[in-house]
């Protein structure tokens, strides 16, 4: 027989991270009568925790007179068992009465007064039970009598629907423990050092800050130091949390293997446990999966197998359309064999044909599906079927994503092994050339400087010119970007002279355009002009507007340079006309972001910042993270001149930051400097010091020395103004000197 005690159970004595839940249900309960609350979510992630601190907290203890009780479903098997629980808890017995026991318990109930019942894990019940008709009849019961206030905890998103719920708490589900909560549950007031302290962050984060691992974890780190729990999580995953109780026994309670193990007894259905085994092993589960679902498996009824495996809280939907599971479920169920390893495979292969499919089609929906969906299932088939076909598969695919700015490095650093153990140098150079790109697009420069060497060298033991010179070209950019503009200068030069041997004129004049940017950059004006004329003649021979109109701009830059303000204006305005005719968007972002600048140096700072706000869309359209650094910075430049010195600040404080992650120096050399300015139009002079003198060291090092000559002659003006008289003087001889020596140059 059942034996439910009256007293219900307390809440774990590290209960943290929920108070703000616990006030909401509470704040509910006072103001809604009678109040019917559901509390939803996956296995372990704290439901019973969270009713149970709101049943024994003493508000609710005072609103219903200590009549507050609490019922366990796990151990039921029909409503039958449900119904003499709530009899039992409540003081009275079916035994002897004549009564249904329905009616009994409708009676019962209806002379209770107010209460507070807390119906626990009670998926047990409802899911896949030959009684669910009887337990849906208690359930209505129990909501028709309005001294009854109900809080119902189950596994899944959805709560019965045979009655109407005041609040779901929370609305979307409970989900995991901020890394903070987390923290303090774990720790429980155990001491770590900093050191410890990072290997437990990364411990909970690897478990998705789910309450019963952090909870299991604490235990176990009673024992262990945190090191060995990481190292133990890392090799074993879920076989690690579980801790027995006082008997030697493991339940739902103590293993995370059990507490999943239930929810997966819970149904026997075909197409779900198909769509499992795919959730847990796409590391992004499905995103977008109403828009996506149909397409990417090829189950009978993809919506109903979603619907079970919610229901279970195996699975749950994120506010971003995605549908996934917690890090502890998807590793327990990577570990378990699959019921039919060849339909796997060829669901598996549905999505791979899926993705074929979109590439071919240039469908906007393959890039929905995720990143590391993509490279994961690619990768893993490639590796095992290292064919040439399957290697260009995938190699297409993230060439056509990363026309869509999605660029995955980690897959084509396989393909490329997998290339060279097939032996095919072409494909390899073409691989290679490829992660290059990549590699430039996420300013890694170094790393793209390498492999740009590597594409060379592949393509010179194959004798193709054409392809030596492309990437000599590249080279050339790289280095640029990373401030070595002599050095880029002489790859451009030996680009230059392979496309004139092969008579490439377009080539040659994208090689003439480069070399006169180099050139520019090294302050080189009279040289720079020279390449950049002879680039427009090529185009224009070529009739390639788009080509044109990229050397006016440069042209535009350099004429900027040379202090003819309104003559690198109508450059730039040309430019912007060309490209807008050829609906080039990184054209007209960059020409917009000219004419801003040529417009503060005309002292026209508000049309200037509107042109700067113009191209910063622009650039945001793009995803252009460096485009939009560049333009922030120029508008703090309007906003300083306008003496908004603190909205100034702000815009290059942002601007740095990007221009730093993507260790652009330059950039970063320009952003530093600016802000000196701003310091010392404020007259902070020791902080507008220390910018110009950090600015300054960064052009040291890219030997640019009209741009040093710049800030020394900024530095004495500071220092100066700072009452250093001698250490100013100072510095404006330096600046004198290394003006006159640009002025030689040019």
């Amino acid at each position: 027989s059942l034996q439910i005690s009256s007293i219900a159970p307390f809440p774990p004595i590290n209960f943290v991270g929920r108070d703000d839940l616990v006030q909401q249900g509470l704040d509910h309960i006072s103001r809604k009568s009678p109040a019917h609350i559901a509390i939803l979510g996956p296995g372990g992630i704290g439901k019973t925790s969270l009713a149970l601190a709101i049943l024994n907290h003493e508000k609710a203890r005072n609103i219903f007179n200590n009549h507050c009780y609490f019922i366990p479903c796990e151990i039921f098997t029909t409503g039958l068992d449900l119904s003499i629980a709530i009899l039992q808890v409540l003081g009275g017995s079916f035994l002897g009465q004549e009564q249904d026991v329905l009616s009994l318990l409708r009676q019962r109930l209806s002379q209770t007064g107010d209460m507070l019942l807390v119906i626990d894990n009670f998926e047990t019940l409802w899911l896949e039970n030959s009684s669910v008709a009887e337990v849906k009849r208690i359930l209505e019961i129990i909501a028709s009598t309005e001294s009854i206030t109900l809080i119902l905890t189950m596994r899944g998103d959805m709560p019965p629907r045979c009655i109407e719920w005041s609040i779901i708490l929370p609305p979307e589900g409970l989900g995991p423990l901020t890394i903070d909560a987390a923290k303090e549950m774990y720790l429980n007031g155990k001491q770590v050092d900093s050191q410890d302290e990072s290997i437990l962050e990364k411990l909970l984060v690897e478990t998705d800050c789910v309450p019963l691992a952090v909870s299991l974890l604490s235990a176990l780190g009673n024992v262990y130091p945190i090191s060995n729990l990481y190292d133990r999580w890392t090799r074993n995953k879920t076989q690690l949390l579980k801790v027995r109780d006082g008997g030697g026994q493991l339940t739902k309670s103590t293993s995370v293997a059990i507490s999943i193990n239930l929810s997966l007894e819970s149904f026997q259905n075909a197409d779900a446990s198909r769509l499992l085994f795919l959730i847990a092993y796409l590391p992004e589960g499905f995103p977008h999966w109403i828009q996506l679902l149909e397409s990417i498996t090829n189950l009978e009824d993809p919506y109903d197998a979603v619907d079970i495996l919610s229901n279970t809280g195996l699975t749950y939907k994120t506010s971003n359309k995605t549908l996934t599971m917690l890090s502890p479920t998807r590793h327990y169920i990577n570990t378990r064999e699959k019921p039919n390893k060849a339909q796997f495979e060829a669901d598996l292969q549905h999505i791979i044909d899926f993705i074929n499919n979109s590439v071919k089609k240039n469908s906007d929906n393959l890039s929905l599906f995720g990143s590391a969906n993509i490279t994961t299932i690619f990768a893993d088939f490639v590796k095992s079927n290292p064919t040439l076909e399957h290697t260009q598969s995938a190699l297409k695919c993230s060439q056509y994503l990363a026309g869509q700015n999605i660029y995955l490095i980690n897959l084509v650093e396989t393909l490329i092994s997998v290339i060279e153990k097939l032996g095919s140098q072409e494909m390899l150079g073409e691989s290679v050339m490829h992660y290059r790109d990549m590699l430039l697009a996420l300013a890694s420069w170094s790393k793209a400087e390498q492999e740009t060497i590597h594409a060379y060298e592949i393509y010179k033991k194959l004798g193709d010119k054409l392809k030596m010179a492309q990437n000599l070209q590249s080279l050339g950019h790289g280095l640029k970007m990373e401030g070595k503009f002599v050095e880029a200068s002489r790859k451009h030069e030996e680009a230059y002279t392979i496309f004139k041997d092969l008579n490439n004129q377009p080539g040659m004049a994208n090689a003439l355009k480069a070399l006169g940017l180099s050139l520019r950059l090294q302050n080189r004006f009279k040289e720079a002009s020279a390449k950049l004329t002879d680039a427009y003649k090529i185009y224009e021979e070529l009739q390639d507007t788009k080509g044109m109109a990229f050397v006016l701009k440069a042209i535009g830059n350099i004429l900027r340079s040379r202090k003819q303000y309104e003559e690198a204006l109508e450059k730039h305005k040309e430019a912007y006309s060309m490209f807008t005719k050829r609906k080039h968007k990184v054209g007209m972002a960059d020409s917009l972001h000219c004419i801003g600048d040529d417009l503060r140096l005309l002292d026209r700072p508000d049309e200037a910042a509107k042109k700067h706000l113009e191209a910063y869309e622009h650039y945001k359209d793009l995803k252009n993270d460096l485009g939009m650094a560049e333009a922030l910075d120029s508008l703090g430049d309007d906003l300083r001149i306008m003496e908004k010195y603190e909205e100034a600040l702000k815009k290059h404080e942002v601007a740095y930051q990007t221009f730093s992650k993507l260790q652009n120096k330059r950039s970063m050399g320009n952003s530093l400097n600016s802000m000196g300015d701003v310091f010392r139009m404020q007259e902070k002079y020791t902080e507008a010091i220390k910018k110009y003198t950090e600015a300054y060291e960064i052009f040291e090092q890219l030997e640019n020395k009209l741009k040093m000559a710049k800030i020394l002659k900024n530095l004495g003006d500071a220092l100066e103004m700072d009452g250093k008289k001698a250490e100013g003087a100072g510095m404006h001889k330096a600046s004198q000197e290394l003006f006159h020596e640009v002025e030689n140059v040019n």
